[in-house]
């Protein structure tokens, strides 16, 4: 917004109520909300001395700050565990209220339901915590255990970056022409940018999409490897046993025991090593979960089961070759080898 149009908090207050009210009449938005900062994308550490009024005893804690707006929380698909969401009512002039998370509720109050009870943040005065948010993401993927309090929109100060929320059930390009259109109405001399929230979560995102690209490369490179050595094991192997295997062959040995010999050969080095990767893998991505969005375990079954699966096919494919080899060595040839 231009700052000279909206000199006080009222005049703010009034446009967002406006434009809340306008893009929940949308078709195809089914709830929207407004947020001083959307997670991934900034952020704002508050703390002080917090006293509680289960104890007059002050300690020190730093949390994740931010207002947000009535049905900021459905909008962001974040469960209410206790209490309530904000409401329009919770405005400028009304008593103070504030939301915790999960985290920032245990650090607070303990085991026992905040709903209800009150905070004091130095000698401030006593706000009243009304509702305890499911934990989320606030700035990074790999954050854990962060504290973090909400406060309503609208009792914030003068605000004139705005950010609006909506969750729809069109798709979201089908969405930005009457968003646009619709903000573009209610103040023509507003700068306005709207976009998907992935494009808008794309900086948080980038350090995953980063390392997923670079161990996925290194990934490729040591399977190839690995089949390539594989492939020179088992064709040493089988050039070595060749008087065994014409032998085997003069004495009656079919096709099939020959190829049996030399897959059996392949598949336990190549089963104990995947015995041995698992086993490291299992170790060795616990530091990755970081990295990770929260939908994703790194010790995710399938992951494992797919990549047990990948691995006995490039062995396989790697022992095509000997194998083939194997079959055609001819056994007058085979006895006199040296």
């Amino acid at each position: 917004l231009v700052p000279e149009k909206y000199p006080t908090p009222e005049k703010t207050r009034a446009l967002v109520t406006i434009a809340l009210d306008a893009l929940r009449g949308i078709p195809g938005v089914e709830t929207a909300s407004i947020a001083r900062m959307v997670p991934l994308n900034d952020n704002i550490i508050r703390g002080g001395e917090i006293v509680t009024d289960l104890d007059d005893r002050a300690f020190r804690a730093s949390y994740n700050y931010n207002w947000v707006g009535p049905a900021y929380f459905k909008t962001m698909d974040i469960s209410i565990l206790q209490g309530r969401e904000f409401s329009p009512s919770d405005r400028s002039g009304s008593p103070e209220v504030i939301i915790l998370n999960e985290n920032c509720a245990r650090r607070f109050f303990g085991t026992t339901n905040p709903v209800g009870h009150t905070i004091r943040v130095g000698n401030g005065k006593p706000i009243t915590v009304v509702g305890v948010a499911r934990n989320s993401k606030y700035f990074t993927l790999g954050e854990e255990k962060v504290s973090a309090v909400y406060a309503p929109y609208l009792q914030a100060g003068a605000i004139v970056n705005l950010h609006f929320l909506i969750r729809g059930s069109r798709p979201p390009q089908a969405l930005v022409k009457d968003v646009n259109a619709l903000l573009g109405r209610l103040d023509p001399s507003a700068s306005i940018e709207t976009k998907p929230m992935r494009n808008a979560l794309g900086l948080a995102l980038l350090p995953s999409q980063v390392g997923a690209a670079l161990l996925g490369s290194m990934g490729l490179l040591g399977l190839m490897l690995a089949a390539i050595g594989l492939y020179g094991v088992l064709v040493y192997a089988v050039s070595r046993r060749t008087r065994e295997i014409g032998l085997r062959m003069a004495l009656g040995a079919e096709r099939g025991d020959i190829l049996w010999m030399v897959l059996r050969e392949s598949f336990s080095l190549v089963l104990i090593g995947i015995g041995l990767g698992l086993g490291i893998a299992l170790l060795a991505t616990k530091p990755l979960a970081m990295f990770l969005v929260p939908e994703l375990s790194p010790t995710d079954p399938a992951a494992f089961f797919a990549v047990v699966g990948v691995l006995a096919a490039v062995a396989a494919a790697a022992t095509v070759g000997p194998a083939l080899r194997a079959l055609r060595v001819d056994p007058m040839v085979a006895l006199r080898y040296e």
